[in-house]
């Protein structure tokens, strides 16, 4: 799982040194060790929670399949004024653990505790 969190982590690190913010993305670790980046794609520009919705669908789809162990979305969010990565973790696609992480950018150098 740490190994999940910290993909997330390192994904979402690059989206806000590229453009400041990301919209939700995933990601799954399989039985092999493997780590498969998950994306779901609208058409029409749609909302984050709408975004974070279709990922979740999707989690409850592939965590069915063979060989996925955990699925993780990492959510661009704010906690008390403060920029903050929300992961959110399953392992059976119905109960979701999830962690929040404040994040600082400075001169496009990006730190997430």
């Amino acid at each position: 799982m740490e190994v999940l969190i910290k993909n997330i982590k390192d994904q979402a690190k690059v989206y806000l040194q590229d453009a400041g913010e990301f919209f939700p993305f995933g990601a799954k670790l399989m039985s092999n060790g493997e780590i498969i980046p998950v994306g779901v794609y609208v058409e029409n520009y749609t909302n984050s929670q709408e975004l974070v919705g279709l990922l979740e669908k999707a989690a409850i789809e592939e965590i069915k399949k063979e060989g996925v162990l955990w699925y993780a979305i990492g959510i661009d969010v704010n906690v008390d004024s403060k920029n903050a990565l929300m992961i959110k973790l399953t392992n059976d696609g119905k109960e979701w653990y999830q962690g929040i992480y404040n994040y600082n950018i400075i001169d496009k150098n990006v730190t997430i505790d």
